[in-house]
C-alpha cells in the first residue's frame, strides 16, 4: 500500500511543478507567482498539502474499498492478496487512470509552459536584431 501511496504522490508532484513552471513563465498570474515570502510560504504549504493528501485520499479510498467490497462484482485492489502492491486487474482502475490523469494534466502544463516561452522568444526577437545590428 506505502508503493501504491508513493507512486501515485510522485505524479502529482510533478503536476505540481509543471502547474508552478507555467505560473513562473506566465505573465497572467502575477500576484499569485510573487516571490516575497509570505506568499511564497503559503504557495509551498498549499503544494505540500495537494501532494501528500491527494495521493492519501486515493490510497485511503482504495483501501477502503478492499476492507468493504472484498466478494462484489467491483474490482478492489487486493492488497497483500497476490503482492504487496495492487493486484494485476485491478492496477487500471487504481493506478493507471490516476496516473494517466495526473501525467495529462502535466502534459497540458508543459505544453502551457512551452507556448509562453516561445511566445516570449518571439516577442524579444525584433530585440535581439536590432542589437546585433547596431554592433
Amino acid at each position: 500500500m506505502a508503493a501504491h501511496y508513493f507512486l501515485i504522490a510522485a505524479y502529482t508532484w510533478l503536476l505540481i511543478i509543471n502547474f508552478e513552471n507555467w505560473g513562473t513563465f506566465s505573465f497572467t498570474l502575477e500576484d499569485w507567482w510573487q516571490k516575497d515570502g509570505s506568499l511564497g510560504q503559503k504557495r509551498s504549504i498549499l503544494y505540500s498539502i495537494v501532494c501528500w493528501g491527494l495521493p492519501l485520499l486515493v490510497t485511503g479510498v482504495s483501501f477502503g474499498l478492499d476492507l468493504t467490497c472484498r466478494n462484489t462484482l467491483f474490482p478492489t485492489p487486493g492488497y497483500g492478496n497476490v503482492n504487496c502492491f495492487v493486484e494485476q486487474g485491478a492496477q487500471g482502475y487504481y493506478v493507471h487512470y490516476i496516473i494517466a490523469i495526473l501525467f495529462g494534466l502535466s502534459f497540458i502544463f508543459g505544453a502551457l509552459t512551452l507556448k509562453v516561452q516561445i511566445a516570449y522568444r518571439q516577442d524579444t526577437s525584433y530585440m535581439r536584431v536590432t542589437k546585433r545590428q547596431r554592433l
